[in-house]
């Protein structure tokens, strides 16, 4: 099995630290399908500043194959982090810089390859919202011509409150992530409904260190999440989803997968930055 992310790179600066650590929503889960055992690709765009030569080290090192990702002349995403008591906090970012000056355009050979993974996952921050149901349609022909097709899978974090948002994106996705950290279960659970009146196969809601909802095809699971003490939460939410992924692609059992994504995103917790690999900097 392979699996592929689409979107955001980013150097996370802790500045409290003086370190800095490869992250953004697309690559996170590329680099934990790594760490799970499976081979893994990435596709983005990329600057060619300092820290876009080091996350291509890091993808590099990491055995992440970046070979349809897009190099331009330009500034990398980069965000400045601190952290409480182990919760991440975002205290500035410099917005899209490259990658607003090149948006991400998935030609005929992106597609084509693409089609060879078991799931393909996307999020509100990878510009993919054009992309989107191309993507989807270019697949679909493919299934009814007898190929077999990743799964889409996209995380619409805290955005599923924006009905003309979901309306836009929830179509094309066979599974989707929110974010409901401050919400009773029984509203997130609703929230799940509401996605997956869109279509949506599976829609899943992570609310922070409480109870996980979710649903399939009209089904409802909960799942609770290991208690650790977290060194640094930064990548909690995209290293359950990479998790579930891969394990639902594994099993196709939904409550086995939610459990190993909560055991491997409470791992996940007690690194510093999304996944370690930090650099100093002054």
């Amino acid at each position: 099995m392979k699996f592929i992310a689409i979107g955001d790179c980013v150097c996370d600066k802790y500045l409290h630290q003086k370190m800095m650590y490869p992250g953004g929503t697309a690559l996170n889960a590329a680099v934990y399908w790594r760490m799970m055992g499976a081979e893994s690709a990435y596709i983005g765009v990329i600057g060619n500043d300092p820290e876009g030569e080091f996350l291509k080290k890091t993808m590099d090192e990491k055995g992440v194959d970046r070979s349809h990702s897009k190099l331009y002349e330009g500034e990398s995403t980069s965000s400045k982090v601190d952290l409480v008591r182990g919760e991440r906090v975002f205290l500035w970012a410099n917005g899209m810089k490259v990658r607003a000056e090149h948006p991400l355009v998935l030609d005929e050979a992106d597609m084509e390859y693409i089609k060879g993974f078991s799931a393909v996952h996307t999020s509100l921050y990878s510009g993919m919202e054009q992309e989107l149901p191309k993507l989807a349609a270019y697949l679909k022909d493919e299934a009814a011509k007898g190929s077999r097709v990743p799964l889409i899978s996209f995380d619409i974090s805290d955005r599923w409150e924006d009905e003309e948002y979901r309306e836009q994106i929830c179509p094309y996705a066979d599974i989707v992530f929110l974010s409901c950290p401050d919400l009773e279960y029984g509203m997130a659970q609703y929230g799940c409904g509401l996605i997956a009146e869109l279509g949506p196969k599976i829609v899943i809601a992570t609310r922070g260190d409480d109870a996980v909802a979710a649903v399939c095809e009209g089904v409802n699971y909960v799942q609770w999440p290991r208690m650790i003490e977290p060194v640094d939460t930064l990548g909690a939410g995209d290293s359950f989803a990479a998790a579930f992924e891969l394990n639902y692609a594994k099993t196709g059992d939904i409550q086995t997968s939610l459990d190993a994504a909560a055991e491997f995103a409470a791992g996940i917790c007690l690194m510093n930055g999304a996944f370690g690999c930090g650099v100093s900097i002054e």
